[in-house]
């Protein structure tokens, strides 16, 4: 977790500010909202990497993080990028 420190020094977020876990507190009640979030609830959003990749993307703040994340999740289901890597090209 040094690392993710060292990130957020970098990226101006202090460490009294948010953190991986609020994104994905915020992403988990979204999942109940959302289907294309909801379907990515045990995989990506229980990723604390992803969540934190997200907040530090977003400057730390995570209305903006949460939008980020779910606009990508959204992404993903629209285009079936999970259904490629299932797929057989043989």
């Amino acid at each position: 977790m040094a690392r993710a420190a060292h990130a957020a020094v970098a990226h101006g977020v202090g460490p009294g500010d948010t953190t991986a876990v609020d994104v994905q507190q915020a992403m988990y009640a979204l999942a109940h909202r959302n289907p294309a979030v909801r379907r990515y609830e045990h995989d990506i959003v229980s990723s604390e990497q992803a969540c934190e990749r997200f907040r530090l993307g977003a400057k730390g703040n995570v209305s903006k993080a949460v939008e980020q994340f779910r606009a990508h999740l959204e992404w993903r289901a629209a285009y079936g990028l999970d259904a490629i890597a299932e797929e057989d090209f043989t």
